[in-house]
């Protein structure tokens, strides 16, 4: 009963969020552009969807109080209300951000600030953000406007890099908890000017609303370019798996398809018709021999990356690269790598008997592999940073960097990843024996699985060819996914690996 008043209220309130936007969308010109989950809503429904949150558009900040003008107007002709400002103490203070609505139903608006193009520097001013954020949103809890003075020096200080010329924007004034639907990534919630303007016009319920150029930072759009992107993807993908299959065998190594992988084929008899990779487990002792040996059983295109092989990359398991196509990434656009396209291989460990001990084993395990990852990353970045052009940074930022390159070269990655593997295959010798053993895989994600579950394995269809899944596959699935047969809703049918773009081996670039 409960479930159906909510249900009959949510939709209430997008119909109420919609009519306001009927109202306003006349003033919304080309200067202004939706963003999150309305560029999902426009791209996937055409209408606003249940769950998703407010209405939410953005402008740069040099038209951003032209907008506000424009709002208030067109309120007063339609019987609206612009909540811009509030008063505290008798006069009145600019909220961060502005609500258009009716009392019952709101449509935020959002400045987009300019920052910097170096990765840690937008870290840092994104950090900067959140705890601005976190400050405001006390304030509004409360209704107590104490740490109006400390907000005010903090959005002051937010905004120092207008005028810089890096053509990246973001939205500082977001709510801490968040952001917007899609941004995981530092990248994400990094907006490129040049994929926001010029606008294009998409319908909500009818309604004309402006969209930017591209809405990659929010949602997958699906056009021809990106079935293209992702049929070649998944061509190569397969054709990367049936070798490996074939090499695995020639080296008696037992794998199995994880993740995404084996939900696709249980679920699909192949690939998850979104997804763009592929992931494969195996026992310890399997895995020891797959990173040995599999490179003399596979074709010369594939090479092991590992920190071993290859002192740039930043995860602790083993990815099998394919020396095209080159997948782009925000991330690794600028990293000297191979950038080819990949499988993911995860080790797969025993696990304590008791519950105490294997959560204590999960959590060291989980938090020394994020701990090496990010350290690595962000000296990586720091490396990268330094590479581009600094001069219309203010000098404190420059020898900010500087410092920050000197500092990375003692972040300790190498311990960290020591760490990992250290409490990752510490009970192998233990728990690791007998058909009633279970393992458990920490990165990416914690899945446990028996030993007779895991094996032997069964051979399964997979577009057209015969791939190893655990034979108790659907076992596993249950315990990662839940009810894994029923799809995601339509925007939440794509992976995100920060994609930029796909470079051919003839030399052909595919943008999304």
């Amino acid at each position: 009963m409960s479930e159906k008043i909510a249900n009959e209220a949510e939709i209430s309130l997008l119909a109420a969020q919609t009519e306001v936007l009927r109202k306003i969308a006349p003033a919304l010109d080309t200067s202004v552009f939706a963003i999150g989950n309305t560029c999902v809503a426009a791209i996937h429904y055409q209408a606003l969807y249940e769950g998703m949150g407010p209405v939410s558009f953005a402008a740069f900040r040099e038209d951003y109080d032209a907008l506000l003008e424009r709002l208030v107007q067109a309120c007063g002709r339609v019987g609206l209300q612009c909540d811009r400002e509030v008063e505290v103490g008798g006069r009145l203070f600019s909220k961060p951000y502005a609500r258009v609505g009716d009392g019952q139903a709101w449509i935020n608006f959002y400045p987009l600030d300019e920052i910097p193009y170096q990765t840690i520097l937008r870290f840092a001013i994104l950090k900067e953000s959140k705890k601005a954020m976190t400050l405001y949103k006390r304030m509004e809890e409360t209704q107590s406007f104490s740490g109006i003075a400390e907000f005010s020096k903090l959005a002051k200080a937010l905004r120092r890099y207008e005028g810089i010329g890096s053509g990246v924007r973001t939205c500082l004034f977001s709510r801490p908890e968040g952001g917007f639907a899609g941004e995981r990534t530092i990248f994400q919630k990094s907006m490129e000017e040049r994929n926001l303007l010029p606008v294009r016009f998409g319908e909500i319920s009818g309604i004309k609303v402006p969209l930017p150029a591209k809405v990659g930072n929010w949602t997958t759009e699906l056009n021809d370019n990106y079935d293209r992107i992702l049929s070649t993807v998944q061509r190569e993908n397969l054709d990367s798996m049936v070798k490996l299959d074939a090499a695995c065998r020639e080296a008696g190594i037992d794998y199995f398809l994880v993740g995404g992988s084996m939900l696709g084929a249980v679920r699909h008899h192949g690939f998850i018709p979104w997804d763009d990779d592929v992931d494969v487990g195996m026992l310890r002792s399997d895995y020891k021999r797959f990173v040995k040996e599999i490179e003399r059983h596979i074709g010369p295109e594939f090479k092991i990356q590992l920190p071993s092989t290859d002192p740039h990359i930043h995860f602790v398991y083993a990815r099998l690269r394919k020396a095209n196509p080159q997948y782009i990434t925000y991330y690794n656009h600028d990293k000297d790598f191979n950038k080819g396209l990949w499988i993911d291989a995860f080790p797969f460990d025993a696990m304590p008997k008791t519950g105490v001990m294997a959560k204590v084993q999960r959590k060291l395990a989980f938090n020394f592999a994020r701990a090496s990852s990010g350290f690595k990353r962000r000296r990586e970045y720091a490396i990268a940073d330094l590479k581009t052009d600094l001069s219309k940074l203010p000098a404190a930022d420059r020898a900010k960097l500087k410092r920050y390159r000197f500092a990375s070269r003692f972040f300790p990655v190498a311990l960290c990843r020591f760490g990992y593997h250290a409490s990752a295959r510490f009970f192998n010798p233990i728990y690791g024996r007998g058909a009633n053993a279970r393992f458990a895989s920490f990165i990416p994600s914690y899945t446990t699985i028996s030993r007779s579950e895991a094996l032997p394995v069964k051979m399964v269809d997979y577009e057209g060819a015969r791939l190893a899944i655990p034979n108790g596959a659907e076992a596993f699935l249950t315990r990662q996914y839940g009810d894994f047969m029923s799809l995601p809703p339509i925007h939440e049918r794509y992976t995100e690996h920060g994609f930029k773009c796909l470079i051919l081996e003839d030399g052909e670039i595919l943008e999304p």
